[in-house]
């Protein structure tokens, strides 16, 4: 394995780890073969806003709970929980996202239905202007 895997690899992990329930993490560093150049460019960005799901967290739960298939878990994170993702532009638009982690396959493929579903975000802000962010958020299933 090399370094920059093994790096992703425990940062991603850290974040899995650290993040709290239905949070939002601006600031994340990843290293991949996969990486490419627009990522970079946007993914430390100290923000004055971050890019937030329209009527906040508890509408985010609200829509994952009325949108999934299965049943969602409130505000629990464990072995259940998909880890991805969304990658928000300045109209607020998810226009990419990627699955971190999941437990099985079915269920990634249950949160790219919700994602593609979900309506427009309020987007990020640096110096007064909407700008690109990516978001790292996590569904748990019961």
């Amino acid at each position: 394995m090399n370094i920059l895997r093994f790096a992703n690899l425990i940062v991603i992990f850290s974040l899995i780890g650290l993040a709290s329930t239905y949070s939002q993490e601006e600031v994340i560093i990843y290293l991949n073969d996969d990486t490419n150049k627009e990522d970079i460019e946007y993914v430390n960005r100290n923000l004055e806003n971050k890019a937030e799901f329209i009527g906040g967290e508890i509408e985010l739960l609200k829509f994952y709970k009325s949108t999934s298939k299965f049943e969602v878990s409130d505000f629990k994170k464990h072995e259940t929980s998909v880890a991805f993702l969304l990658y928000v532009d300045e109209k607020g638009k998810i226009y990419k996202h990627r699955i971190l982690n999941s437990f099985k396959p079915e269920y990634s493929r249950e949160v790219e239905r919700i994602i593609e579903l979900m309506p427009n975000w309020t987007p990020a802000t640096l110096e007064g202007e909407p700008v690109k962010a990516v978001i790292f958020e996590h569904i748990s299933f019961d």
